[in-house]
């Protein structure tokens, strides 16, 4: 959820319930102040009545004009507690000839004589349920009103408020370590968000300064060890020529295939350094349909004696604008994996698609970890002269180029044996 969004959430939250708590607190107040005025008026013309009655002069006539009436009820003679009640009801008004609401006073009052009376007055008052209605519709209006009010100036002030912050995200989205480096222009007279600008510029040259040195680190620490693995394994080749027992010149043989793989794992950090780089900038519209087929001839001469049955199906031309090296070190490392890790008499399944290619090959009935089986040195199995660096390098090739590696599992149901499929793919 947006920062706008959940600021403007928060903000008509709070300002809807203080209108509605508003509106309920009001309605129950001018309900208050008539109720107030309509007694007052009452206890006066209740007094009026009673008085007149002690008096015993002539008492107001039913249908003055003014709608007000009363009665009385004798309660007998003797002491009583005196009462005084206010209540709304509903009475007949022959005037009008139908029920309306009113504000009925009940008091007693004691003659000369010692006897008790119950006087009721009515007055007719305003329609309660119309008043509800009127103030249900009126302060709703008033309610979606002020909150459509806020909203917009929230979100006009919270857009011109937080354009420093959208065009820093715009920037840091942006910003890449492998790409050309572009200053952060983004002024402000926010002090937080100059703050966080400086922040993110200070951190982008510090990540920035320690992405040269680590990339010229690792490039010189493998240039200066390919020069005395190279001496050691010609200094090894000249030892082998010289006379040695069967035990010496295995032990030779053994410390030069050694350094051969120690070179090998240095040729692979390289250019996988070089490929997280980016400093592979040439490139061409290369068919991998067409680069799979001349790399499956150079390699399946080399396992030939696995009879391995190799199929490709292409359902639609697969073309690809990259470098052209990378490209046949992405492929050639899944071919070879497929090799490498299957069994006698497997099958490699390639499948190419319009914006897929995927290696499907035979080989041990368990999974592999799907989470792991790109990353850097796993092998589940270990295999001698094995990198450990073949499908990070593809991974690596893949991302570099908006594809998305991918590995599953299924049972053959042919053999005992498992497929293992791993695909390069780009969403669409």
């Amino acid at each position: 959820m947006k920062l706008s969004t959940t600021i403007l959430r928060r903000i008509l939250a709070p300002a809807t319930l203080l209108v509605a708590t508003w509106t309920i607190l009001f309605y129950f107040a001018i309900l208050g102040e008539v109720n107030d005025e309509v007694d007052d008026a009452l206890e006066e013309y209740a007094e009026e009545i009673s008085q007149r009655y002690l008096a015993g002069e002539d008492l107001p006539v039913d249908g003055n004009g003014t709608n007000n009436s009363f009665h009385f009820e004798p309660l007998g003679h003797g002491p009583i507690a005196h009462t005084l009640s206010f209540s709304d009801e509903d009475i007949w008004i022959e005037s009008k000839n139908e029920w309306e609401p009113a504000r009925v006073l009940r008091t007693t009052f004691v003659d000369a004589q010692g006897d008790n009376y119950l006087l009721t007055v009515m007055t007719p008052t305003i329609e309660k349920k119309d008043l509800k209605e009127a103030l249900f519709f009126w302060t709703s209006l008033l309610c979606l009103s002020l909150i459509g009010v806020v909203a917009l100036i929230t979100i006009a002030a919270l857009r011109r408020s937080l354009k420093p912050l959208y065009r820093l995200l715009g920037w840091l989205d942006g910003n890449r370590l492998d790409s050309t480096h572009t200053p952060l222009n983004n002024s402000t007279n926010i002090i937080e968000f100059e703050r966080l600008n400086r922040a993110a510029a200070d951190y982008d040259n510090h990540n920035r300064a320690l992405y040269e040195q680590q990339k010229e680190f690792v490039g010189n620490a493998s240039h200066e060890m390919q020069t005395p693995l190279a001496i050691c394994s010609n200094r090894l080749d000249l030892l082998a020529e010289t006379p040695l027992t069967e035990e010496q010149l295995g032990e030779v043989l053994r410390v030069q295939s050694t350094l051969s793989q120690l070179s090998r794992l240095n040729h692979s950090l390289l250019l996988l350094t070089k490929i997280e780089s980016n400093q592979f900038h040439e490139r061409e519209w290369v068919d991998i349909g067409e680069l799979v087929r001349q790399r499956l001839e150079d390699i399946a001469d080399i396992y030939a004696h696995k009879s391995i049955c190799v199929e490709v199906e292409e359902e639609a031309p697969l073309v690809i604008n990259m470098n052209r090296t990378l490209a046949e070190i992405a492929t050639t490392n899944l071919l070879k994996n497929a090799f490498i890790h299957n069994t006698e008499g497997g099958t490699i399944v390639v499948r190419i698609g319009r914006n897929y290619w995927s290696v499907t090959n035979s080989g041990a009935p368990t999974s592999l970890d799907p989470e792991r089986v790109f990353t850097r040195f796993y092998q589940p199995h270990k295999r001698e002269g094995s990198t450990g660096l073949g499908l990070a390098i593809t991974a690596s090739v893949a991302h570099l180029y908006g594809f998305t590696p991918s590995y599953s599992y299924a049972p053959d149901s042919t053999s005992s044996r498992g497929l293992h499929t791993f695909s390069i793919r780009k969403e669409e």
